[in-house]
């Protein structure tokens, strides 16, 4: 999680984000730079709206961004799919590290427009259950 607002799809992207920016001060400056560098992510729906370049949120060039001052140290770049809760050794670790994060405060992160557009979907559709389940009249018809 990424405060009260942010999506797991978020979370996702802005995990990412942090990874490729520890990636980027940790060979800058050294030999160490033009290695391959692969990311594994159990998230296909943050790798798919990544290979989209056109109608993405802001966090997206962000990462796109990340990954073009990775190549210009001369590294290579690939982002791998891996299946969940499989017993993959690193995704284990990754999913417990994330579990124990998830427990301390989280920072507000800002919702993007994709979240606003979802949040607000649910809140209404939700309201109008609501409202359903209340009213008694014209119930014969539904």
């Amino acid at each position: 999680p990424c405060g009260t607002t942010a999506s797991n799809f978020d979370a996702e992207l802005i995990s990412m984000h942090m990874a490729l920016e520890r990636v980027h001060i940790t060979l800058e400056g050294t030999e160490h730079a033009g290695l391959d560098i692969v990311v594994f992510s159990d998230s296909r729906s943050a790798l798919e709206i990544l290979q989209k370049r056109q109608g993405t949120t802001r966090l997206v060039d962000i990462i796109h961004n990340d990954i073009c001052r990775l190549g210009e140290l001369g590294c290579k770049f690939e982002i791998q799919w891996i299946p969940g809760h499989v017993k993959i050794s690193g995704n284990e670790i990754a999913d417990t590290l994330a579990k124990t994060g998830a427990a301390q405060p989280q920072p507000e992160v800002p919702m993007t427009f994709l979240g606003v557009k979802n949040w607000l979907a649910d809140h209404f559709r939700q309201k109008w259950y609501r409202q359903w389940a209340d009213n008694t009249t014209a119930r014969g018809v539904y």
